[in-house]
């Protein structure tokens, strides 16, 4: 499998913690709250925007698209997005963005012919007192304040194409055009919006700081960290069957009964493949959690990964046809990344540990 974890956009070593502003809802609820204040709700539902007011409102995931973003790969089209998921590039180009937002996406269309009936700068004169740049909060304050109903109609396009199809931030300016163009209702719908908002999606993911992109770890990891008293009280009394013991304690690799405390503390008393693995999953902890303080780029397998690469390593051996041999899914499931057991992706890392039986001792 190639390396497609080093084509990240933004580095792993690099990832910054974020969610994504979802802004959608929000400009929608305003744009639905006027128009039906001035009975415009239905006209909105029968023109060729209606899937944004005939939609319920939408649940997103910041994090999770925060998440996804990070995990771009420069793509060798330049017009599509794609993703590094799992072990696969998942591709996202404008024809998947056509079919979930039922936008017209079609080519530009003469552009000097939209110059040309863009000369109206009724609204702008109206309401945004004809200055010759118009931000995004400007646009949605004319909007708001508004009070001719054909007005409120054609800002408030503005306004969704602005706030929601160009998601664009309250500072930035708006395409100008878009004022003079909403004059004209049906080439205003003809107008490509969709191409144009597809476009913004493929801008490249950074730490808005500007600032380079820092790994920061949840809190500073004191290894001298006195144990509480009270947990070890507890804990010792536990062992020694003052309190009930029968029930064994579930430790992340499985569970752990009296035997398994007093086998570590036997002087001279080789270490199980139990003992082996809950310690190496505690260092993969401290590594995934910690990665300012441990910034060694490795990853640790376990026992039972050893076990299997010995049995798969002494059949791969005695096959006669080494080309066409399978490496079993569990096998190769550990090159694999997994967030819940702080499992790197041997992809991102430079170095692997695994423990080795020899002379089943360990």
């Amino acid at each position: 499998m190639p390396n497609q974890m080093s084509k990240l956009l933004v580095p792993f070593g690099e990832h910054f913690p974020g969610r994504v502003t979802i802004k959608g809802t929000m400009v929608m609820s305003k744009i639905k709250e006027r128009f039906e204040k001035y009975d415009l709700l239905e006209r909105a539902k029968q023109c060729p925007f209606k899937q944004f007011f005939l939609a319920p409102p939408m649940q997103a995931s910041g994090v999770l698209i925060h998440q996804l973003l990070l995990r771009k790969v420069k793509s060798q089209n330049p017009a599509e997005l794609q993703f590094f998921i799992g072990d696969s590039n998942l591709r996202f180009g404008l024809g998947e963005f056509a079919l979930i937002t039922a936008l017209n996406c079609a080519k530009d269309l003469d552009i000097v012919k939209y110059k040309s009936m863009s000369s109206s700068m009724r609204l702008r004169e109206t309401y945004l007192n004809n200055i010759a740049f118009v931000r995004s909060s400007e646009l949605e304050a004319a909007f708001l304040n508004c009070e001719e109903k054909e007005d409120v109609w054609k800002l408030g396009l503005c306004y969704l194409v602005d706030g929601l199809l160009m998601a664009q931030e309250s500072s930035t300016k708006i395409m100008m055009d878009m004022l003079s163009i909403v004059e004209n209702e049906e080439e205003f719908f003809n107008y490509p919006w969709g191409r144009r908002s597809y476009e913004r999606t493929l801008i490249d993911y950074t730490d808005p700081s500007n600032k380079k992109f820092k790994v920061n770890d949840p809190c500073k990891p004191n290894p001298f960290r006195k144990i509480d008293p009270i947990q070890l009280d507890t804990f010792r009394r536990w062992l020694a069957g003052l309190i009930d013991n029968r029930k064994p304690i579930q430790l992340p690799t499985g569970d752990a009964s009296t035997r398994f405390f007093f086998h570590i503390q036997t002087p001279w008393k080789w270490l199980a493949d139990e003992h082996i693995d809950a310690a190496f999953r505690l260092i993969r902890e401290r590594l995934w959690l910690f990665p300012k303080t441990y910034r060694k780029k490795v990853t640790l397998a376990d026992t039972v990964y050893v076990a299997c690469m010995n049995g798969r390593w002494d059949a791969f051996r005695r096959t006669s046809n080494k080309v066409k041999f399978l490496w079993d899914d569990q096998l190769t499931d550990y090159a694999k990344r997994d967030a819940d057991h702080f499992q790197r992706g041997w992809a991102e890392v430079e170095e692997v540990y695994y423990p080795l039986n020899i002379g089943a001792n360990h």
